[in-house]
């Protein structure tokens, strides 16, 4: 008398749910397959996992697309090298300008000249011309000193300017006119001698050297003029 062959485990009922779990769509083939079940069971099987894999599907689908939105609209980083307003190049009119204006207490304006003529930027080289307004507060012969000396040290000291500068003039009304050539002022903004006693100094205070010398090449017209309100002092 042969023994009954026992079923083997993945035509069992325990194996085939445990292969559903593990690995559906095999799963399913055993359960068709061996499965003694209802097939009302069976088709309900079916639909559940038929319905987990379609949502499965669209959910991806629709978390593709939610990123490729997000990258759609994400700001692209612009390599724009624009300079801020205030650090703009400035022409060196503009900075003499600003220089005369700051150094003055907006006292004083200067004016770029070539030769007899005005000039710009672009007609080279050229001499600045700072004149002080007749009602400017400046009333002690000391600060009218102080302040011509920072407007000419500032000018010098600013290389775009310097480079193309041959002297500086200016007149405070009632106080002084004082110049300061080239040949005297680069070497004095190039070596740092501003501070301390220095040749446009010693002119100021010395009137053996008081009048205007107004000859040779603009770059060698160092000298100072005291007006009134200095002279008595």
């Amino acid at each position: 008398m042969k023994t009954a062959n026992k079923s083997k485990w993945h035509q069992g009922s325990l194996g085939i749910i445990a292969t559903l779990v593990v690995f559906f769509p095999l799963g399913l083939f055993l359960m068709w397959k061996y499965a003694k079940w209802n097939k009302k069971v069976k088709w309900a099987v079916t639909c559940l996992f038929a319905f987990l894999l379609l949502s499965g599907a669209f959910t991806n689908k629709d978390q593709s697309k939610g990123s490729q939105s997000a990258i759609s609209v994400s700001p692209v980083p612009t390599s724009t090298t624009q300079t801020p307003p205030n650090q703009q190049t400035k022409t060196a009119s503009e900075k003499i300008s600003e220089i005369v204006k700051t150094e003055s207490g907006s006292q004083a304006t200067a004016s770029m000249f070539h030769g007899d003529k005005l000039t710009t930027d672009t007609n080279l080289p050229y001499e600045v011309i700072v004149n002080f307004d007749f009602n400017h507060t400046i009333t002690d012969c000391q600060n009218a000193k102080t302040i011509s000396y920072d407007i000419l040290k500032a000018l010098y000291k600013d290389t775009d300017i310097r480079q193309h500068l041959q002297r500086a003039l200016i007149t405070v009304p009632y106080f002084l006119r004082t110049s300061l050539g080239a040949s005297d002022g680069t070497p004095m903004a190039e070596k740092n001698t501003f501070s301390g006693p220095t040749l446009y100094w010693k002119l100021m205070e010395d009137v053996r050297f008081s009048t205007e010398k107004e000859t040779g090449p603009l770059e060698d017209r160092t000298w100072s003029v005291l007006f009134g309100n200095c002279s008595k002092q």
